[in-house]
């Protein structure tokens, strides 16, 4: 529980993680709404009246076609227990012995049980149990071995240089495998290979290394084997993204791209390297993903798994507005990101409701280098507005091809990083608003704030104002001054000079407080009031409001308020 609660601690939203119980009894309370075993009424633990131990395994077979499953699951019971009695820290590979013949015997019962006369269901989990104890003990003994494999993606002559960090399609590279065992056990080596990792499409790999691959050679005491195989990226590769989709954030569920990951967290990473040894007729196997490296001040050099994305990619910020029905024109930008290995040419344009036109028509972009990005800010001219959606897309052309996607790396340090992809596209609403002429917008920024790019799409141009304005800036020259979202919680200066807002009020000035959470609830407002802690929270956008002093000229001008 105080891991678990530890681990919680650092969540990195919602006010942060809870608190860390202390040494000793935390109790929590669970009810049992029903059991397929005979159980008392007060359970000691979760797992009353379930054996957990290898041996019970065995019931999971009908009663009485048990026999040769209790049999194997003692021997293999009797090669963990021996182990754990020769376990040292000092010399794990002491267990070696043990854990071999483990090994071995698991894949015999499987054996076993694949050719037996059980129920079809009983041989499925029963095996589902068995396979997982056969990669413990696989696992185990590269542990004990000190077996270690790294796959590097080779830069050039440099082989310590940094590396790009996203493949393309087309794109060929070398990878660099490094095997050690690193005990004084001597293994038998058999093959090394690197293979594309659960792709439907076949990626080249080509064995690179002077010579053939070596078989059937014997490693110990740390002499390293390393192989370089050349890699060929298909054409058609799939993208490292997520196998489950949604076209945007009203869709209430995802899509799923690809069922064979529907157990996992996220797809696979794209290529793994793979060793296969043995020690006196156990099999071992150990893979590891290609990695990539940069070299980070402070952090050193960052591995990372290597990923696939498209040579170009591109998004338009923001990715939605609204625009008065008056509006002439407005400005769209939308960001080009390369990841060619070199200089690219290519051009841009946005797809616009039929009629609309942009300036310029299209734009010619070129990068010089790989991971370069470069913006374009188009001037839209609408026709025909009415209250209704628009969308305008950004399209990218480059070496044939057309590109209206864009993706962002999500994740942060110690967390391997993934990526979401969005299309690069502006949802804009037409909307009949109006704007107070020569309105001077003083703006504090929130948590995770876009308000601001939405005022700027209405005509509205705010001056952000930052901890010196706020502690000794003139405050007057502003019509309004807009608090971003839960700005109290973030801002440490908006708390300290909260005053100032007040005198600013008093004084005839406007301040409008956007949503915040329990953080506010210290009366930094101008009367006394109360917050609950969970304060209410309006979710369904058809919700009836209710507008108590509908007179008031805020309700009314510019734009009549309903």
């Amino acid at each position: 529980m105080q891991l678990s609660r530890e681990g919680l601690g650092y969540q990195k939203s919602q006010n942060g993680g809870g608190s860390i119980p202390q040494a000793g009894q935390f109790p929590s309370a669970y009810h049992r709404f029903g059991s397929k075993i005979p159980a008392q009424e007060k359970e000691a633990s979760f797992f009353d009246g379930i054996d957990t131990s290898l041996a019970g395994i065995a019931t999971l077979a009908p009663d009485g076609d048990a026999g040769f499953l209790k049999a194997g699951l003692a021997k293999i019971n009797s090669s963990v227990e021996q182990a754990m009695r020769e376990f040292s820290a000092t010399h794990p590979e002491k267990t070696v012995p043990e854990l071999a013949s483990g090994l071995k015997d698991t894949i015999a019962l499987i054996d076993q049980l694949n050719k037996s006369s059980l129920p079809e269901l009983a041989k499925y989990n029963i095996k589902h149990e068995l396979e997982i104890k056969r990669v413990q003990f696989n696992d185990a003994l590269a542990e004990a071995l000190g077996l270690s494999l790294s796959a590097t993606v080779i830069p050039g002559k440099d082989q310590d240089a940094e590396t790009f960090r996203m493949a393309i399609p087309g794109q060929s590279f070398v990878a660099k495998v490094h095997f050690v065992n690193q005990s004084a056990t001597l293994v038998k080596f058999h093959s090394v290979t690197v293979a594309s990792y659960d792709q439907k499409a076949e990626w080249r790999v080509v064995f690179a290394s002077a010579g053939v691959p070596p078989t059937a050679i014997k490693l110990k005491d740390g002499n390293p084997l390393d192989e370089n195989f050349s890699i060929g990226v298909p054409e058609d590769a799939e993208f490292t993204r997520p196998y489950f989709t949604r076209p945007d954030i009203e869709q209430s569920y995802y899509d799923i791209r690809d069922k064979r990951f529907l157990n996992r967290a996220l797809a696979p990473y794209p290529m793994a390297a793979w060793v296969e040894v043995t020690y006196d007729g156990a099999p071992i196997r150990i893979g590891r993903y290609v990695q990539t490296m940069q070299r980070i001040t402070g952090e050193g050099s960052v591995y990372l798994p290597l990923v696939v994305g498209p040579a170009i990619s591109v998004s338009i910020t923001p990715k939605a507005g609204i625009v008065p029905l008056d509006q002439e024109t407005f400005p769209v930008t939308a960001v080009v990101h390369s990841n060619v290995k070199g200089p690219a040419k290519g051009t841009l344009r946005l797809h616009v409701p039929e009629g609309w036109k942009t300036s310029p028509a299209t734009a010619e972009f070129a990068t010089t280098s790989d991971g370069q990005d470069l913006s374009e800010t188009f001037q839209v001219t609408p026709v025909n507005l009415a209250e209704k959606p628009y969308e305008i897309t950004a399209v990218a052309s480059y070496n044939g091809q057309r590109y209206q996607e864009g993706y962002v790396t999500t994740g942060y340090p110690t967390l391997r990083p993934y990526f979401l992809y969005t299309p690069a596209t502006y949802r804009l609403k037409s909307v009949d608003v109006k704007v107070a002429p020569s309105l001077k917008v003083g703006y504090v920024t929130g948590s995770g704030d876009d308000v601001p790019s939405s005022l700027e799409h209405l005509g509205i141009h705010v001056t952000f104002l930052g901890p010196a304005d706020i502690a000794t800036g003139d405050l007057s020259k502003y019509d309004v001054v807009l608090l971003g979202v839960r700005t109290y919680a973030v801002r440490d200066d908006l708390r300290t000079y909260n005053q100032r807002l007040l005198d600013y009020v008093k004084n005839g000035g406007v301040v409008i407080v956007q949503y915040n959470t329990p953080e506010f609830d210290k009366n930094y407002g101008p009367y006394p009031y109360t917050m609950t802690s969970n304060p209410e929270e309006v979710t369904d956008e058809a919700s009836q409001v209710q507008i108590l002093q509908p007179s008031n000229p805020i309700f009314n001008w510019p734009n009549k308020i309903t």
